[in-house]
């Protein structure tokens, strides 16, 4: 992360125990940080992609599922997002021509298989913020932190993707979230 880093959110969470911190500085260095560096790239990403980097609803969102043609080098991941505001969504994304470091795709694998349904409810981690930039050479790069302090990033040539609308947050049961991910704890 480049923005939202990891020591940012040991300070919105100095305990990791997903407690409100104290109301401090509205928005935050970081958030105004991110908020200018899109503002800079409005001629570099496009209309699309600032739309999605803007998102709402992303916030709080678990991973669903994930596929990885390494052949075609496509990743794929599904997220279940939404609030009582915006409605819940589906986010499909597909990065063509997808980069992921290795100990980056074992963070994501472990985020993925750690969600589950109890009931009604969901639990593993989920989305705290996310990222969408350029690199240096162009490519777009999208980062991800979640609650708990995990995070990983996807660089890619090309990124689209679809909001598709949910009659509610009912998270689907799958018996693998990313089958064919890597099986090796992260650290």
């Amino acid at each position: 992360m480049k923005y939202f880093t990891l020591d940012w959110y040991k300070s919105q969470y100095p305990d990791d125990d997903d407690e409100t911190p104290e109301v401090g500085e509205w928005p935050d260095a970081a958030h105004r940080g991110y908020a200018s560096r899109l503002q800079e790239l409005e001629d570099k990403l496009g209309a699309d992609l600032l739309k999605l980097a803007r998102l709402p609803g992303v916030h709080d969102a678990y991973i669903t599922l994930v596929r990885h043609d390494k052949r075609r080098n496509i990743l794929a991941l599904t997220l279940r997002g939404g609030d009582s505001l915006v409605g819940d969504f589906d986010l499909a994304l597909r990065y063509h021509g997808a980069d992921i470091s290795p100990e980056s795709e074992r963070t994501l694998a472990y985020i993925t298989r750690s969600t589950g349904v109890s009931g009604r409810y969901t639990y593993g981690p989920s989305i705290h913020r996310h990222e969408v930039d350029r690199t240096e050479d162009g490519r777009i790069e999208h980062r991800f932190l979640f609650h708990g302090g995990y995070w990983f990033s996807i660089a890619c040539d090309d990124l689209r993707w679809a909001r598709l609308p949910r009659p509610n947050h009912r998270f689907p049961r799958r018996f693998d979230r990313f089958p064919g991910g890597p099986t090796t704890p992260i650290g």
